[in-house]
């Protein structure tokens, strides 16, 4: 019989042993004072044999929310009244999966996803918008939300809408090719960096084939299938997937996702690449040095 149980039995034959000794009124007042020590030590042993046989769950448990969608309903580049109609003709509708004009993620349009609207997009006197915005303007405009992200080394990736990133490279970025004897190198510290300023942290990472280097974005799915990874390369004008090259040198062999700005350069996460099998793998952080070539 385990320790937890014989301790506590000890105790109330002992308690029944005095009780039987003791007569009267005292007796009584003994047998009251004595009951509930007994069942106070009980329960006290009780508890402490619960909490030995707890389970206990990992320290670090990641929670998923609820991801808003931006505001450009039919894709144009601007959020403007034709927006706003959109979502007006949705009204009252309810769902039971991603829908743009759900903006709130709650499976329903109605006033709350009004709102949300209203406070994004200056509207007038009569609720119409009074002026237009470039969705590029705003920070997740090229984060795709009918895709699941991924969670590296417990850093959230997002997945990144490709069409959208080369919309905001090509409308509102001054990349132009290298000159005074730059090479693709600096071409891409130009590319990483602007895209870090703009679109934030984990947008367009840094890749390498060992002889050339480029841009490169995570489109959501398994992060460890390189079909899931887009080059964007605006110095040999490749926009495409990473393992539907039309060239060697861009036989992908390394990824630099950018996390931070460091002493030298960015905190990141390293991926490495089998191109051959289409994998990508072996996680870690380090900082990887980015020196400073150009600025727009």
């Amino acid at each position: 019989m385990r320790r937890e149980v014989i301790i506590p039995l000890l105790l109330l034959l002992a308690a029944l042993f005095v009780l039987a000794s003791c007569g009267g009124s005292g007796g009584k007042s003994s047998h009251s004072a004595i009951k509930r020590l007994v069942w106070e030590r009980a329960g006290k042993f009780e508890r402490v044999s619960m909490a030995k046989e707890a389970v206990f769950e990992p320290a670090f448990v990641v929670k998923r929310e609820r991801s808003l969608t931006d505001l450009d309903f039919n894709d144009d580049g601007v959020i403007n009244q034709t927006d706003l109609d959109i979502l007006k003709s949705h009204f009252n509708e309810r769902y039971s999966c991603f829908v743009p004009w759900d903006l709130n993620a709650d499976l329903k349009c109605d006033y709350r996803d009004f709102y949300y609207f209203a406070e994004r997009v200056p509207l007038d006197y009569k609720f119409r918008v009074a002026k237009e915005i470039p969705v590029w303007n705003l920070t997740n405009f090229t984060i795709e939300r009918k895709k699941s992200g991924a969670f590296i080394l417990n850093e959230f990736i997002p997945p990144r809408n490709a069409s959208r990133v080369v919309s905001w490279l090509r409308h509102y970025t001054s990349i132009e090719p290298p000159k005074n004897n730059a090479v693709c190198v600096h071409y891409t510290r130009d590319l990483c960096r602007v895209a870090f300023k703009h679109l934030g942290p984990k947008s367009v990472a840094w890749a390498s084939s060992g002889v050339h280097a480029y841009g490169i974005i995570y489109t959501g799915g398994d992060w460890r299938d390189l079909s899931n990874w887009f080059i964007i390369d605006p110095l040999w004008n490749f926009y495409g997937k990473a393992t539907n090259i039309s060239s060697p040198v861009h036989e992908t062999h390394r990824i630099e996702i950018l996390l931070d700005e460091g002493r030298y350069g960015f905190w990141a996460i390293h991926l490495d690449v089998d191109f051959k099998r289409k994998k990508v793998f072996n996680p870690y952080k380090a900082e990887f040095r980015m020196g400073n070539f150009r600025e727009f």
